[in-house]
């Protein structure tokens, strides 16, 4: 069965791979994985296909990570992260002489 972990975290450096080891650990592949950076926080939604056992598992896990704040798990899959819905992603490049960021679309 789909489950989608919402979660909120302060935004720092690793947070995202520890979210992503802990799925790790437990050998689950991660299917879908929608990022929101809005300054000091971020939101991520993470889904995934395993058993329920194994789900309330991850979710007890991801409690004891130092920087999230609340993690909700739901059933199933957002809406907003269904696969026809998905869109071209951008590519960021950083200029090492300036440390400017600039967004191009991917071709």
């Amino acid at each position: 069965m789909e489950w989608t972990y919402k979660i909120n975290a302060t935004s720092g450096p690793r947070v995202l791979m520890r979210i992503a080891q802990v799925f790790d650990q437990q050998m689950v592949l991660i299917r879908a994985c929608h990022l929101l950076d809005s300054g000091n926080e971020l939101n991520i939604a993470i889904t995934v296909d395993i058993g329920a056992e194994l789900a309330r598992r991850i979710h007890a896990k991801l409690y004891k990570q130092l920087d999230l704040e609340h993690i909700d798990l739901v059933a199933g899959r957002l809406p907003h992260l269904q696969d026809d819905k998905v869109e071209r992603p951008a590519i960021y490049e950083i200029s090492s002489m300036n440390e400017e960021v600039r967004t191009r679309e991917a071709e």
